[in-house]
């Protein structure tokens, strides 16, 4: 089964405090229907870079696809046993020495189901060693076991982030 974790881009969805609101505008091109949107990199479900946090970090454009694709732990607890990424259910803030944990254990990808996976220190932590964020996932369907996921985001030149559709299937 394949399930879409990624939540909707609309103009009601939760977003982080000082961040752009999504906003949508439709035009018209000739005979064509087009839109204009304007959002945050971190709107909805999304991936933020080391650019988000490192002057000189790799941006969104720059991170291989091959790391957007593994396999995954859905937990519902602190604890797990994946190798390759993990993604907390009904989430826990994360803290700095469960940052480094994730590190130690050479996690590549993290995510969770709330607007933010920590605080700035937990993002240097994950971003600086080269783990991938994940946040704002819709996991309203999804039991806790393991699964192939695959997170792509918008390639965005130049970005610090960006909006993604994450699905995951069933191993």
């Amino acid at each position: 089964m394949i399930y879409d974790v990624s939540t909707t881009v609309s103009p009601d969805m939760e977003t982080y405090p000082g961040d752009p609101v999504f906003e949508i505008e439709k035009l018209r091109s000739g005979k064509s229907h087009i839109s204009k949107i304007t959002l945050c990199t971190h709107s909805g479900t999304h991936i933020d870079a080391p650019a988000h946090f490192f002057e000189n970090g790799l941006t969104i454009d720059k991170i291989p696809a091959e790391n957007f694709i593994c396999e995954v732990e859905v937990t519902s607890s602190e604890n797990f046993t994946a190798s390759s990424g993990v993604i907390f259910k009904n989430y826990f803030e994360m803290n700095e020495a469960f940052a480094k944990n994730i590190v130690s254990r050479k996690i590549k990808i993290v995510g969770c189901d709330k607007l933010s996976i920590g605080d700035d220190s937990v993002h240097k932590i994950l971003l600086g060693a080269g783990v991938i964020i994940i946040e704002m996932l819709d996991l309203s369907a999804v039991t806790d076991g393991f699964y192939k996921m695959t997170a792509l985001p918008l390639k965005i030149s130049g970005a610090d982030g960006a909006p993604a559709r994450v699905i995951l299937e069933d191993l």
